[in-house]
């Protein structure tokens, strides 16, 4: 039977990812559903993008959403300074010394396809996967791609929803938080599964958590960079 896992806000932090993962002992009929922000502030954005395409490559089912982080530098490359300034005072120096580079124009071509091939969000049978949330305002909700990467605070709306929870992540919250927002999930309607990996000094945070969707597991592993 195969296992269905949600990660986020990973933020540069290669080898907590990696062990994450290792520990979780994928098959390749398991999914794993990435939440975005795979880049910036942590040390080794590169090698996080190269981790993700290599299990892609290797035929693991990762599907790969978009974070604000990647939208920042998406929106610099494609002309728009003032992005590109936030962009680089926002972790985006952290990335291009993680690829030895000085200029994001120089970030490997390939690793620029896979970022623009992210998606906003996603629709499970049970589930909607999105980085950030939803403004439930917007009719329909789905099309407010800047509230998907940006939004926080939303009041989920169940019957838009189909009465499916949202999991997302970009607000990083507790891990005590999380536990006592999983149990509660299905009256909530929503659960950030960010607890602050690159936050090491905060309190119940700096950690990379996996959530089990089926289970309803958090497994958690704290920063090991």
């Amino acid at each position: 039977m195969n296992r269905r896992f949600a990660i986020s806000d990973i933020h540069g932090c290669f080898k907590t990812f990696k062990n994450l993962l290792l520990r979780l002992e994928l098959e390749k009929v398991d999914e794993v559903y990435l939440l975005g922000d795979y880049i910036d502030r942590g040390p080794d954005s590169c090698k996080v993008i190269d981790l993700i395409l290599e299990y892609q490559a290797l035929g693991f089912s990762f599907t790969c959403l978009r974070g604000n982080h990647e939208q920042l530098l998406l929106k610099g490359l494609d002309g728009d300074p003032y992005m590109m300034d936030v962009w680089l005072r926002n972790g985006g120096l952290d990335t291009l010394h993680s690829y030895n580079i000085t200029v994001p124009e120089k970030i490997p071509e390939v690793h620029l396809q896979w970022i623009r091939s992210t998606r906003f969000f996603l629709e499970l049978p049970d589930y909607w996967l999105v980085h950030a949330g939803f403004n439930m305002e917007q009719d329909p909700f789905t099309e407010d791609t800047e509230a998907m990467l940006w939004i926080r605070k939303f009041i989920p709306q169940l019957d838009k929803l189909s009465h499916k929870p949202v999991i997302h992540g970009h607000t990083p919250i507790p891990y005590s938080e999380m536990l006592s927002g999983l149990e509660s999930l299905s009256i909530q309607g929503k659960l950030s599964i960010d607890n602050g990996c690159v936050y090491k000094s905060k309190k119940e945070a700096g950690a990379l958590v996996a959530l089990d969707l089926d289970a309803r597991i958090v497994h958690r592993l704290p920063n090991e960079e």
